[in-house]
């Protein structure tokens, strides 16, 4: 077998067959004939290639086995001998690596149109079969289903090809993967469509005994229509592990008694009551619902009463059937893709099926997927019931997306999940709170279910109850941006406790995210009277934000004068009367940025002229003139600014026009060197006058 390609072997009856017996056998290849003996000791069982479908003449059946690390698809055919005697059987094999021949693969090629046999006349009258016949009319050359000449050199059939009775030569063609791929995608989406159609109630009898015993072998007893959609319906909602997958076989006559048997087996007669199961029993069909365990006892699926020839009882449980139940609503309105999502991970086996605990992510899809049909809604409502009962409310195992879309889809089923919706928001908000950084799924699904204020205000005392002020102003940003007034004693408490230093150093961090917090932070620290210790803190906050200039131009970002007047009470609260102090201002001059509405503010804000022409001798008016700021006159002493705040802040109270007398704007706008020459003749003038006038009143000069 190449690597790309999957092998054919056609079993049907012959004399000779291809390994030289007389029967049923293999009577054409794509393989040496070394690898058709070993793959006809496999498959030529008494309950498989070797025994027929059933009785009835044109039954199908497919099979899936698996022997190591190689896999055979198997499609029977049972057709009526060249006497016209049913029971004969045509076996198309594909064999090939487990790896690629999967229970997936294996269902959507029921119906691949390559399967050899579909054009025998199966009918009472003839005589046909695809096996070679010593009659006259045993050379017709025509080929069956595109399958004809090539394959394996080297000894073997490759060496002989003769055509057989119905045109299907000693040599078939590997069939490539990809063209086996492709076809079965295409059957296996018309499987599905069949397998999720079939009614609730006959999925879930399906699913329990499974999932009660999910490494185990059943039988499926005289089952209602395709056996193969309730194969499929299987492998969708429990999964396929490599290491045990569902082989399977859709229509035999008997329940094979082979210790190799395939995990689900399909059998169109009801076994004897004296015949001990091999496996266990699930009754699906017009008979009855029930199953039966290893010991040869039947149970009614959904109930305790029991019969068994061996007078044992079996019981599903009832955490199965419950189980069951919701994943038949789910994929019958959720397909496979939403199902596979509610399975555990890593291979089923007794112990994960019963401590299953499917995602809550999952499950409110599945019911925002059905709110627009009442009855597929009421039967997700249901089973959304039984599961929530099953996994309880684990919203801290669910990451943020997650726990986001659970909230939604719960908002939005409303009735009786409104308040499991409400625990849910909590649970949002808890995190919310403690969660660093903006969690943007967080914030959009508490914007869209706005939580009780309540519940943001009972969080807020829980977690700031022992945190540090750093910590509890986070948890105060978090609670107003959910919706909590500034005015609520929870918040009132926690900005009066903090620290200056602290409440400066997040209206930094929160200006980008919530202005409203900044501005009520800075009003928070506007109005304190602080200990030199603490200065000293807020001193060292104000350097490393580069003495709130970002801060202030996000908060009022189109109005310098109120930002001039913002960073003037900073300076107020965070220096004080240091600002009296030359080195003071030079060390500030020497940290800042430079920003024109800095050195406003400073100049605004210090009491000695002599300071502020330290400052204005890194700018002048024009200068700021030409940022569109104005100079206002030095103050005599250093004091808080004339207008809070809180008035800055107010449209409705703005801040007086920043301005100066000519007089002023000449002095401050004249060099260094003019400003001492007049400053010298004016004392000089003053000396000269008291002079004169200390004579006239001690000498009485006229």
């Amino acid at each position: 077998m190449t690597e790309t390609a999957i092998d054919q072997i056609l079993f049907s009856w012959d004399d000779p067959t291809l390994t030289g017996h007389r029967g049923l056998g293999p009577v054409s290849a794509s393989l040496p004939i070394g690898d058709v003996t070993k793959w006809e000791q496999r498959l030529l069982s008494p309950e498989w290639a070797a025994a027929e479908a059933d009785q009835r003449a044109g039954g199908t059946a497919l099979l899936l086995l698996t022997f190591d690390h190689e896999a055979a698809v198997v499609r029977k055919l049972s057709v009526r001998d060249p006497r016209g005697r049913r029971g004969s059987t045509v076996a198309h094999a594909l064999v090939g690596p487990a790896a690629l021949l999967t229970a997936e693969l294996a269902l959507g090629l029921a119906s691949w149109s390559g399967w050899i046999g579909d054009d025998l006349d199966t009918g009472p009258d003839s005589g046909a079969h695809p096996g070679r016949d010593s009659g006259p009319d045993s050379d017709t050359a025509a080929e069956a289903g595109g399958h004809g000449g090539g394959g394996h050199g080297g000894a073997g059939p490759a060496e002989q090809t003769r055509p057989t009775a119905r045109g299907v030569t000693d040599v078939l063609e590997a069939v490539p993967y990809d063209t086996l791929r492709l076809a079965a995608l295409a059957g296996l989406a018309a499987l599905r469509e069949g397998a999720r159609s079939r009614p609730t109630q006959h999925l879930a009898d399906l699913l329990a005994p499974i999932l009660a015993e999910p490494e185990g072998g059943f039988t499926l007893v005289v089952p209602d229509g395709d056996a193969a959609e309730l194969v499929c319906a299987v492998v969708d909602v429990l999964g396929d592990d490599p290491d045990r997958p569902w082989t399977f076989a859709t229509r035999e006559a008997v329940e094979p008694r082979s210790r190799h048997r395939p995990r689900l087996v399909a059998v169109t007669e009801r076994p004897r009551p004296d015949q001990a199961a091999n496996g266990t029993r699930v009754f699906l069909g017009t008979g009855g619902t029930g199953s039966a365990g290893s010991t040869g006892s039947t149970v009614s699926v959904g109930s305790t009463v029991s019969v068994g020839s061996a007078g044992t009882a079996g019981e599903v449980p009832a955490e199965a059937l419950d189980l069951a139940a919701a994943l038949a609503v789910a994929y019958r309105h959720g397909g496979p893709d939403l199902v596979r999502d509610l399975r555990p991970r890593g291979p089923l086996t007794g112990a994960t099926a019963h401590a299953w605990a499917p995602s809550w992510t999952s499950l409110v899809r599945l019911l925002v997927r059905t709110s627009t049909e009442p009855a597929p809604f009421h039967e997700t409502v249901g089973a959304l019931h039984v599961w929530s009962a099953h996994i309880g409310e684990n919203w801290d195992e669910l990451d943020s997306a997650a726990l986001a879309e659970v909230i939604d889809g719960l908002a939005s089923a409303g009735g009786e999940y409104a308040e499991l919706a409400d625990r849910a928001v909590a649970a949002a908000v808890r995190r919310f709170m403690t969660t660093s950084g903006d969690d943007a799924h967080l914030r959009g699904v508490l914007t869209r279910n706005p939580p009780p204020l309540a519940v943001i205000a009972a969080e807020l005392r829980t977690h700031s109850a022992k945190a540090m002020h750093a910590v509890r102003l986070h948890y105060v940003e978090r609670a107003v941006t959910l919706g909590l007034r500034y005015d609520a004693v929870e918040v009132k408490g926690l900005l009066s406790a903090a620290p200056t230093s602290e409440l400066l150093a997040a209206a930094a961090r929160y200006a980008d995210t919530s202005q409203d917090l900044a501005w009520l932070l800075l009003e928070r620290a506007s109005v304190r009277r602080d200990t030199p210790r603490e200065r000293e803190r807020s001193i060292a906050v104000m350097a490393e934000c580069d003495y709130l200039v970002p801060t202030v131009q996000r908060i009022e970002p189109d109005d310098l004068a109120k930002q001039s007047s913002i960073l003037q009470w900073m300076f107020s609260v965070s220096y004080g009367d240091a600002l009296a102090d030359e080195w003071v201002i030079r060390g500030i001059l020497q940290k800042t940025s430079g920003a024109p509405v800095l050195l406003h503010a400073l100049v605004q804000q210090v009491g000695d002229p002599k300071l502020g022409a330290i400052v204005m001798e890194h700018a002048g008016t024009r200068w700021f003139g030409e940022h569109g700021l104005r100079h206002h006159p030095v103050r005599t002493a250093a004091a808080a600014p004339a207008v809070s705040i809180t008035a800055v802040r107010s449209d409705s109270d703005p801040r007086l026009p920043l301005q100066a007398t000519p007089f002023q704007r000449w002095w401050w706008d004249g060099d260094t060197l003019t400003r001492l020459l007049l400053g010298g003749v004016a004392v000089l003038a003053v000396v000269l006058v008291v002079a004169i006038f200390v004579l006239v009143v001690l000498f009485g000069v006229p």
